[in-house]
């Protein structure tokens, strides 16, 4: 696994195992709003990136924050 899903799994207690990237949010039980802005700001400081408001309520699903992270390394 990664560097981004070992930081989800790590915020969320869970296995690497027990998620793919391909899942909503809402499917993850242990996601709540709390680990959300626990998930974003861990990533925001382990890439060096920093997301909008806007983009932090429109992330649906881990693929959406794996392509926004990409977005936002580009940058």
């Amino acid at each position: 696994m990664n560097k981004f899903e070992n930081i989800i799994a790590d915020i969320l207690q869970i296995s690497n195992n027990d998620f793919k990237i391909t899942d909503q949010i809402v499917d993850i039980p242990e996601w709540d709003s709390l680990a959300h802005i626990t998930i974003i700001s861990a990533i925001e400081a382990n890439y060096n990136i920093k997301f909008s408001t806007k983009e932090i309520i429109n992330i649906k699903s881990i693929t959406d924050l794996s392509k926004l992270i990409s977005i936002k390394q580009k940058k």
